[in-house]
């Protein structure tokens, strides 16, 4: 961050809730985060106050500190279904196989895309979506996803 964001009140505002985020379920004091915010206690506590007037939510342990509320994420990504069917294509190619390079970081990748995800779409790429037979990976390129995704997700009437 440059020096002249340090007293920019969104960019603060934006820290705090990405400590929050970042560090779960263990909790920030004020002093925690005026130090890494490098402002005073008091404006992070000026801070807090315009969050929860914002509507974050975030649990108060008075002394203790604080801490966003358990399934609380401030980043959200809204993907099509086609979009994510690509991801999971993608996951698969990249990390089917168990020997491909960076596969260890590619899977990490992979989950933080689904942490983002609304949970309906997150249910989906829990299973692997495309398999090989045989050891010999198809060629997809062709095939109608539109088609085979909306009868993958519709339910039967």
């Amino acid at each position: 961050m440059a020096k002249t964001d340090a007293g920019n009140p969104l960019v603060r505002l934006f820290q705090i809730v990405s400590l929050m985020h970042l560090r779960g379920a263990y909790r920030l004091t004020q002093a925690d985060l005026a130090a890494a915010c490098g402002c005073s206690v008091r404006t992070v506590g000026r801070s807090l106050k315009a969050l929860e007037q914002a509507g974050v939510p975030f649990v108060t342990y008075h002394v203790h500190g604080y801490r966003l509320q358990a399934g609380y994420t401030p980043f959200k990504a809204e993907f099509t279904l086609l979009e994510t069917l690509a991801l999971l294509t993608c996951r698969e190619q990249v990390t089917g196989s168990g020997n491909m390079p960076l596969e260890h970081s590619a899977t990490s990748a992979f989950e933080k895309i689904a942490s983002l995800l609304p949970d309906k779409l997150r249910a989906h790429i829990e299973q692997p979506v495309i398999g090989h037979v045989g050891g010999a990976r198809r060629n997809y390129a062709q095939a109608p996803w539109g088609t085979i995704l909306t009868a993958c997700t519709s339910q039967p009437s």
